[in-house]
This record gives C-alpha cells, sequence and structure tokens, in this order.
C-alpha cells in the first residue's frame, strides 16, 4: 500500500470519528440515547463475546472446580470430566430448593450462576424433577455477570 492510500485512509477514518464524536454529543445535548452502529458485524461480536465469556466459565469451573449450588466450595478435580463431581454431598439439595423458588418467582434468575446452567444436561436431579428445568433455561442475548 502506498503512502499516498494510507495517507487518504487515515483521512478518511479520522472524519468518520469525528462526524461519530459530533452525532453523540449532539444526541446527548439533546436528550436522546446514543446513536449506536446498527452494523452486522457489532451484533455478532456482541453475541460471540457472551458465548466466549461462557466457554471461558466453563473452561475454569473444569481447571477448578467449585459446587454448583452457589456455596463456592471447592470440589476435588477428577481426571476424567466426565466423572467429575458437580455438589459437595448434599448441596444438591440446596440447588433444587434454588430453583423451585427461581420458578415460583421468590428469587431472580440471576440466582443460579451462567456455569451451572451451561452444565444442565449433567445435573441428574433436572432428570426425575423436569419441572425444575425452566429455572435453567438460558435466554438469548443475557449477560448476566455471577
Amino acid at each position: 500500500m502506498s503512502d499516498a492510500t494510507k495517507s487518504a485512509r487515515s483521512i478518511a477514518l479520522t472524519k468518520a470519528w469525528a462526524r461519530r464524536r459530533a452525532e453523540t454529543a449532539a444526541a446527548k445535548a439533546a436528550g436522546l440515547p446514543t446513536p449506536e452502529p446498527n452494523t452486522k458485524r457489532n451484533k455478532s461480536a456482541r453475541s460471540k463475546g457472551n458465548a466466549e465469556t461462557t466457554e471461558n466459565e466453563i473452561s475454569n469451573w473444569e481447571a477448578r472446580p467449585t459446587c454448583l449450588c452457589g456455596c463456592g466450595g471447592e470440589l476435588v478435580r477428577h481426571k476424567n470430566p466426565i466423572r467429575q463431581k458437580l455438589f459437595i454431598v448434599g448441596h444438591d439439595a440446596r440447588l433444587k430448593s434454588t430453583a423451585a423458588k427461581v420458578i415460583r418467582g421468590e428469587l431472580p434468575r440471576t440466582a443460579i450462576s451462567n456455569t451451572t446452567r451451561e452444565l444442565r444436561n449433567r445435573i441428574g436431579f433436572l432428570r426425575t424433577r423436569p419441572e425444575l428445568i425452566a429455572a435453567f433455561e438460558i435466554k438469548q442475548g443475557s449477560t448476566q455477570v455471577k
């Protein structure tokens, strides 16, 4: 790429950013929401960010497993990830109780962590109590932090 082409591109980018800053300042002055770029690329990047966060949470959990009930108790790491324990003894009942409260509306959906939601296929009591599955469903576009 020649120097003239690089220079023309940098001038065009500078003008575009200046225009964007002016639009944002005008919107703030008028009390309107700031304009957001409406491109497919930005939307897909945002959705990928959520997926990457979840994958990072799962890989972190596999490296240092903690009880899925939410108490934060550390579990002994098993070499075989399929045989990895998910709860401290008796804490599966805590998660059952939390799930029932989420369904009844007594607790917010954020009471159950993203990691627990992602590992819901491995939680045994959801097979025997399918009415609790609704508390573990992942809503599209949710950005839960826990």
